[in-house]
C-alpha cells in the first residue's frame, strides 16, 4: 500500500513519530515522509531508504513568510496520489475540515494531553499495522534500563522554546552536586547554545572545551559520545528526544504536558510540578501568555532532580511525590504506560 506520513513538526516531534513509521515499514508498506526541511538529515539517518518530501509551513517555521504557503499547498496537493495518509500532527490547520482538501483517505490523530504522542500515533497507524510495541519499534529491541550507579551524566540544556528552559544556575548547582558524588558531568549543546553551555561548565568547575560537546548533523558521532554516559538529564526539548534512543532520560518539565510529550521509553523519568495552569498558554497559537513567574520551572530545584535520579525504578505510569509542599512528582515511563493508568498513584 502506498502511504504518506505527514509530520512537519520540530525535531523532537519527528523523533516521537519513529515507532509509527517503523511499524508501517515492518508491514512492507511503501512510505513517503512529508516533514520539515530541518529534519530531513535526521530522517535520512533513521530511514535512508524512504522518499522524503520537505514540507515547511509558515506557522511552524519562524523565518518563513506568507509567500511560502504556495509551495506548501502544492506539496499537500500531492497527497491525492496516496492510498492512505496519516496526519501525525493535530492543530487548527491539520483538522478534519482541512485534510479533506488533500485526501479522501486521511486519518488524523486525536488532540489529547493525557495520552502520550506515540500512543496517539499508534492508534491511527494500527489500522494497517495491527498492534505493536512502541518501545520495540523505537529501540529496535529492548531499551537500556535505568542505571543503578551514576558514574557519568550528560546534561542537555537546550529547549526549542525559551519558556521551557531550566535556569543555568540550576544546571550549575546540579553539576556541582554530582561532582561531589564523584560522577563525571559533561554537557551537550546545540550551535546556538555554546556560550551558555561553556558558562554553565565553568560554573560547575569543568573544562569548557573538553566537557562541552557541540551537536551537529553527525548523528552517529553523537550516539558514540552518549554511549560513554550512564544517564541523560535534559530540559524539555528536541535534544532530550534525540538522546532518548541511546540512554535513559530524566526530563525537567515545566509548561508542556509530560504525559503527551515526554521522551519515549519505559525507563525514562519526568520531574514536574503538574500545576493547574499546565499546559501553559505559551503553547497555544492564539492564546495570550500572561505568566511572569515561570514558577513551573523555577519551583523545580536541583535537589528535586537529584532525588529523581536516585529513586528506585517503578512500573510505567507510576508517580512518586518528592516534595508534597511544592507538588513536585516524578513520573515513570509515561510513553510505555497504557493510557488508562496514566494517573498519579
Amino acid at each position: 500500500m502506498k502511504i504518506a506520513v505527514v509530520k512537519p513538526d520540530h525535531l523532537g516531534d519527528f523523533i516521537l513519530a519513529i515507532p509509527a513509521i517503523r511499524a508501517l515499514l515492518a508491514k512492507n508498506h511503501v512510505v513517503t515522509l512529508f516533514i520539515a526541511s530541518g529534519n530531513v538529515a535526521l530522517a535520512r539517518s533513521y530511514f535512508p531508504e524512504l522518499e522524503i518530501v520537505s514540507l515547511d509551513l509558515p506557522y511552524l517555521v519562524r523565518k518563513l513568510d506568507q509567500k511560502a504557503w504556495s509551495p506548501a499547498y502544492r506539496k499537500l496537493g500531492a497527497l491525492r496520489g496516496f492510498d492512505l495518509v496519516f496526519f501525525l500532527r493535530r492543530d487548527d490547520f491539520f483538522d478534519h475540515a482541512n485534510i479533506h482538501n488533500w485526501t479522501t483517505s486521511g486519518f488524523l490523530i486525536e488532540d489529547r494531553h493525557d495520552i502520550h504522542q506515540t500512543q496517539l500515533e499508534k492508534a491511527i497507524v494500527a489500522r494497517v499495522t495491527g498492534d505493536f510495541s512502541i518501545d520495540r519499534m523505537f529501540f529496535q529491541g529492548a531499551p537500556e534500563p535505568f542505571p543503578r550507579a551514576l558514574r557519568s551524566v550528560a546534561f542537555v540544556i537546550g529547549a526549542g522554546f525559551p519558556f521551557k528552559k531550566w535556569s543555568p544556575l540550576a544546571w550549575a548547582e546540579l553539576g556541582q552536586m554530582l561532582l561531589q558524588r564523584e560522577a563525571r558531568v559533561q554537557l551537550l549543546v546545540g550551535p546556538g547554545e555554546i556560550a551558555e553551555g561553556k558558562l554553565i561548565a565553568r560554573a560547575i568547575g569543568l573544562d569548557d572545551a573538553r566537557d562541552v560537546y557541540v551537536g551537529s548533523q553527525d548523528f552517529r558521532a553523537l550516539k558514540q559520545w552518549l554511549q560513554t554516559h550512564d544517564l541523560v538529564v535534559a530540559a524539555d526539548g528536541g535534544g532530550a528526544h534525540l538522546c532518548s534512543d541511546v540512554k535513559p532520560i530524566v526530563s525537567v518539565f515545566g509548561p508542556s504536558p509530560p504525559r503527551r510529550f515526554s521522551p519515549t521509553g519505559a525507563y525514562n523519568r519526568v520531574v514536574t510540578r503538574g500545576l493547574s495552569c499546565s499546559p501553559c498558554m505559551g503553547l497555544h497559537a492564539r492564546g495570550v501568555n500572561a505568566c511572569m513567574s515561570r514558577e513551573c520551572l523555577y519551583g523545580l530545584s536541583p535537589t528535586h532532580v537529584l532525588a529523581a535520579m536516585h529513586l528506585r525504578s517503578q512500573p510505567p505510569g507510576a508517580s512518586e511525590s518528592i516534595d508534597a509542599q511544592r507538588g513536585v512528582t516524578v513520573e515513570f515511563g509515561l510513553s510505555a504506560a497504557p493510557p488508562e493508568i496514566k494517573k498519579k498513584q
